[in-house]
């Protein structure tokens, strides 16, 4: 019982939708139709692009990182800054996700003195987060709702990038001005730990170019059955381990969310009310709805009662920003920071409540206006 509660609590999304799923089941009895409700192309991207993001963390290149930065900054205002812009850039390739299991324990282990792990510890942090949700806003590789709508609406990655670069940049900018509000001061860097090993040159080419296969995947310049077999070979075998760094949920949740979406929209009187709930007000309606049940489901849902999805697109990705459940991702910095000794748990919210909050209406504003 107490496995199933703790499940439940780790993975409330997948839960939820599994059983609306089921219940939907009732009203749309189970037939072939439910195979065209899944989409096979995003899940077999987003599993190559795990797999290969995997192999590429379990070469130790985040440590590589993290000796780098103590080398080459000591005060808190410029660390804070290579740590936020790191999320930011690396997020737009290796996902808002990724980007944060590598550097904000790197955050952490810098900010280790009690001293230091205070306020600007906290709002680093959080500018952190907001970096890697909204830099990975930028490319269709930055996350999964990214991917899925990019692969749903044939668009370019041109168009992609030109739809979503205004908001990126923005967001850069907001970003820089907020670091300038972290006291600044010398910082005291804890001991470097071990050298990291040695980089496995072959390994890391490897995965190199297996990320540069998965990008013209993504831009249609290489059939997808193509990439998941060459991703499949390479690692059973150069590193079968690079699957255990899979998340394997996410895709169940996906394919969850297919069965739901696909049932729904084939309720003909539901089907028409969201349509005219949403219809001109995709932005709005997604921001809104991503605070709730997080920014991927939302993606998943609404792209089945609207036409426009570019708008969809900018809108599940602002709302990424808001409540710490906008974006799933959020919640991995807040995981790690709960962790740490003495966490103020209370500071920690209602700082990421505010810069979120204050990231977000500046986006829609601008949003609203170009």
């Amino acid at each position: 019982m107490i496995a199933l509660v703790s499940f439940f609590r780790s993975q409330a999304i997948f839960c939820i939708a599994l059983v609306l799923a089921l219940g939907s089941m009732f009203v749309v009895p189970p037939s072939r139709a439910y195979v065209d409700y899944i989409d096979f192309r995003t899940l077999a991207l987003l599993f190559c692009q795990m797999t290969v993001i995997s192999g590429m963390v379990r070469l130790g290149l985040a440590d590589r990182i993290s000796a780098w930065l103590r080398r080459r900054f000591s005060t808190v205002r410029r660390v804070g800054a290579a740590l936020v812009f790191l999320s930011f850039f690396s997020s737009m390739l290796i996902t808002n996700d990724v980007a944060l299991m590598s550097f904000v324990p790197l955050t952490l282990a810098i900010f280790s003195r009690e001293k230091q792990r205070g306020r600007e510890l906290v709002t680093i942090l959080v500018l952190q987060t907001i970096a890697a949700n909204i830099g990975s806003m930028f490319t269709p590789l930055g996350n999964p709702q990214n991917l899925y709508l990019f692969s749903r609406s044939g668009m370019s990655a041109l168009r992609f990038l030109t739809v979503t670069g205004k908001y990126t940049l923005l967001a850069g900018l907001l970003l820089a001005a907020a670091l300038l509000t972290v006291k600044d001061g010398k910082l005291s860097l804890p001991p470097e730990a071990e050298r990291p090993h040695p980089l496995d040159r072959r390994k890391a080419i490897v995965c190199a170019a297996l990320l540069v296969l998965c990008v013209l995947s993504v831009l249609r310049l290489v059939p997808v059955p193509v990439l998941l077999a060459v991703v499949l070979t390479a690692f059973l075998w150069m590193d079968r381990k690079a699957f255990r760094g899979v998340n394997y949920m996410l895709l169940c949740t996906f394919l969850v969310f297919f069965i739901l979406a696909g049932n729904i929209k084939n309720l003909p009187g539901f089907q028409q009310l969201i349509r005219q709930s949403i219809d001109g007000r995709e932005v709005a309606v997604s921001v809104l709805v991503s605070q709730v049940i997080s920014n991927v489901p939302a993606a998943m849902l609404l792209s089945a009662f609207t036409s426009r999805l570019e708008d969809l697109i900018v809108g599940v990705n602002l709302g990424g920003l808001g409540t710490i459940i906008a974006s799933m991702a959020s919640l991995i910095t807040w995981q790690y920071y709960t962790k740490t000794p003495r966490p103020a748990k209370g500071r920690y919210l209602g700082v990421f409540t505010g810069w979120n909050l204050g990231f977000l209406a500046v986006l829609l504003l601008e949003e609203h206006f170009l």
